[in-house]
């Protein structure tokens, strides 16, 4: 656990969790590893300016809830119920690895703007 300082408030981050972001752009799959210890203390620091910070993390936020969404579409989808809204990405062998980080993200993210009242 790492503990921060933003705007006299105290944000613990477990770094011993990986964090994940996962979009589509152009129609190309995306998943990138979010940096949230380096962006953490940047806003500390007052490099990164919390808004935009704040911004970020309202749309990773969407993770907490379509990650565990995602991973009942896949349990379902291996029990042998069609299901359609899967992506490949996430049935893969480190599907769960990636579902979970996702999540972490999410939860995260929730934590922030709930602790943050700007």
């Amino acid at each position: 656990m790492k503990k921060y300082n933003i705007n006299g408030i105290e944000i613990t981050l477990d770094i011993s969790k990986s964090y994940l972001d996962f979009y589509i752009e152009s129609g190309a799959q995306r998943l990138i590893q979010v940096n949230l210890e380096g962006m953490l203390n940047d806003v500390q620091k007052g490099k990164y300016p919390i808004n935009e910070f704040k911004q970020y993390m309202g749309f990773l936020k969407r993770w907490a809830f379509d990650a565990p969404r995602k991973k009942l579409l896949k349990k379902l989808k291996q029990e042998g119920y069609n299901v359609t809204d899967s992506q490949q990405l996430f049935e893969m062998q480190d599907g769960d690895y990636i579902l979970d980080s996702l999540e972490n993200t999410g939860k995260f993210a929730e934590y922030f703007l709930s602790s943050i009242n700007l």
